[in-house]
């Protein structure tokens, strides 16, 4: 039996998507595709467009046999923390292969830009000032795009493992359906304009945005104790301070962002920091986080069933009861469920809340 690990968000899930899953399964030649994937907040820090339930059942509508939760916790993240997490779960699934898009669409390069001894999470700033390593210029001259740096980390990460890497390319080559980017249909989406041409996706609940949270950022950091904020995961070297000046100065989300975004702060770094704040996540807490050694599993087919009860006969902890998961762990998802659906109705707070409690979607 051949198994295909994809690392996703599906922000919202779009033709891209497709593309990817269809060829994934194609060039394995595998029996099963699992994807890990972000819960309620994604990678950027940002809130996902949809819930982690409604994207699941996408993902299973659409060509996944299971979908598998990355920890909240480990999810707002920089992409070394965040693809390390990632193939730490693919490889508890016991993947052959790992599949990801890339825009360079050269493995060799990516491979040998991750056999070297420097940061993947600086690689903007290194191109930012011009400076670069000589085994790398030929790479760092280049547009280094996002996923090209999540390529790296994951490359990185999968040394310790036995999961082969291979790569698709990133473009609307040989695929008959149209391709936007997630940010372009989450931008459709957020200004109202239509978007069925570039995701099967529907949006029959309450979409998410950053935005939304903006009266929480603010009410927090005004009302906070800056010295009492240093404890909060990802605050450091005085980004307090700039954070509760901008909230002070500035009465919406994306001129507080602007003016916030910094040479050494980015726009994701900053919503990750905010995120943690929100939740109340303490650096102590995450530094004390166990190792990943469990499958918290949202969602299955009937493939899926098969591969969950021989991952269980192998003695892999699957999770399919909220109750059953690490408490740590559990503890944080349910301080990012809080949040998440802070900014509904009663209605959909309730039945979000509940759902976290619930078994995984099961498609027979």
């Amino acid at each position: 039996m051949i198994v295909t690990g994809i690392v996703v968000e599906y922000n919202p899930l779009h033709n891209g998507h497709l593309k990817h899953i269809e060829q994934a399964r194609k060039i394995t030649n595998c029996d099963v595709l699992i994807a890990v994937m972000s819960g309620n907040f994604v990678q950027r820090g940002e809130p996902a467009i949809i819930d982690k339930f409604q994207r699941t059942q996408m993902a299973l509508d659409h060509g996944v046999d299971i979908v598998i939760e990355i920890p909240f916790p480990l999810v707002i993240q920089n992409a070394s923390i965040f693809a390390e997490s990632a193939v730490q779960l693919l490889n508890l699934a016991q993947c052959d292969y790992i599949v990801f898009g890339s825009e360079l669409n050269d493995l060799e390069m990516l491979q040998t830009y991750a056999d070297l001894n420097i940061n993947v999470n600086n690689l903007r700033e290194i191109m930012q000032d011009g400076t670069s390593y000589p085994k790398a210029h030929s790479l760092l001259s280049q547009s280094f795009f996002p996923n090209d740096i999540l390529g790296v980390a994951y490359l990185k990460a999968l040394k310790n493992t036995s999961i082969t890497p291979m790569i698709i390319p990133r473009n609307n080559e040989g695929f008959p359906l149209a391709i936007q980017s997630a940010s372009s249909i989450r931008k459709r989406i957020f200004n109202q304009e239509d978007a069925r041409d570039f995701t099967p996706t529907t949006f029959d609940h309450t979409v998410h945005f950053m935005h939304d949270f903006f009266p929480l950022i603010k009410q927090n950091l005004l009302t906070a104790n800056a010295s009492s904020l240093k404890n909060i995961a990802l605050f450091a070297e005085g980004i307090e301070n700039n954070l509760i000046k901008q909230a002070a100065n500035n009465y919406d989300y994306e001129h507080f962002i602007q003016h916030c975004v910094s040479r050494r702060y980015t726009r994701a770094r900053i919503n990750r920091t905010l995120l943690f704040m929100l939740t109340n996540i303490k650096q102590e807490t995450l530094d004390e986080l166990p190792a990943l050694n469990e499958l918290r599993v949202l969602g299955f087919n009937q493939v899926g069933r098969q591969v969950i009860k021989h991952l269980v006969l192998d003695e892999v902890k699957v999770v399919t009861k909220f109750k059953h998961w690490n408490k740590q762990y559990r503890e944080l998802e349910l301080k990012s469920t809080a949040l998440y659906i802070s900014t509904l109705d009663a209605s959909e707070q309730e039945y979000l809340w509940n759902r976290e409690f619930k078994g995984p979607i099961i498609i027979d």
